[in-house]
């Protein structure tokens, strides 16, 4: 991969400027970022550049939609305010769940896991328990997970048929999805994954933390671009690179990347920033 310095404008934003115990947040859903603005959750509109709601236990999900926790919880619609409780879910869960825009809601237990869909719950045994902490992901093909002995699975909601489809390679965590495209962090790369044409994708990548993806939907056969934080050198420390060859550097630490509606969110040293991806400053 031919790297070139991309040197876009940075926005900071110091509403959101506070540390969460949900070490995966902040983190961008669409054009909202979900935190911790003070003591409390919160969701900050960034078009607006405004705090809009200060909500309890907003989990640090897979997927674009914001999702609540609890016995009122749900997806959270952002133009209305309203919690859509057909996809709340008051039990214990494993890892963190993955909701989609569209409408699921992908929840791992010990020994099942349950997939809901505006309502309507399909629950699928597991073998093997599923990994704790990282949350799974939803592909176009069905939900993706991996498993405490670091395989990872799929299960094709249209043949109602659970596949294996990666087995026990460097550590493999933090999923991230696309359409078809899945893709996840190992020790010395990041794996991808077609589970529409079975093509695989690799990218030497030493990840600091996690992985984030520029949604291509629509376009089932095209790689989708994957951003990601690494260890540079002593003078610039952590950077962001991404897959089209951009390298973000700045002197100080670039870390937990997270892409929505076109911007690339991360934390710096002493605040929370936002760039505009299609920015096209290159150097």
């Amino acid at each position: 991969m031919n790297l070139f310095l991309w040197s876009p404008t940075v926005f900071p934003i110091l509403d959101m400027n506070h540390t969460c115990s949900d070490i995966n947040l902040p983190m961008l859903k669409h054009h909202f970022i979900i935190g911790c603005n003070g003591k409390k959750s919160a969701i900050y509109d960034l078009q607006r550049r405004e705090t809009i709601e200060h909500i309890e236990s907003i989990s640090s999900t897979n997927g674009e939609a914001i999702w609540i926790g609890g016995m009122f919880g749900g997806i959270y619609d952002t133009s209305s305010g309203v919690i859509d409780q057909k996809y709340r879910f008051i039990q214990k869960y494993t890892s963190p769940p993955a909701v989609s825009k569209e409408g699921q809601l992908f929840v791992t237990q010990e020994s099942f896991a349950l997939l809901n869909t505006a309502g309507q719950s399909i629950k699928i045994e597991l073998t093997v328990p599923a990994q704790k902490w990282y949350s799974p992901g939803l592909s176009s093909c069905g939900p993706v997970w991996v498993d405490i002995n670091h395989d990872i699975w799929l299960y094709r909601t249209k043949d109602d048929a659970t596949e294996k489809f990666a087995t026990r390679r460097n550590y493999p965590r933090h999923i991230q999805t696309s359409g078809p495209w899945i893709y996840w962090v190992e020790d010395d790369s990041i794996r991808g994954w077609n589970c529409e044409s079975a093509e695989y994708d690799s990218i030497a990548a030493v990840v600091v933390d996690r992985i984030a993806i520029v949604d291509i939907t629509n376009q089932s056969f095209t790689k989708p671009v994957v951003c990601w934080s690494e260890w540079m050198n002593e003078e610039y420390g952590v950077d962001i690179l991404c897959s089209d060859g951009r390298h973000m550097q700045k002197i100080d630490h670039q870390l937990w990347p997270s892409i929505g509606d076109g911007k690339l969110l991360f934390r710096g040293e002493d605040a929370l920033y936002f760039v505009d991806l299609d920015e096209k400053t290159k150097r």
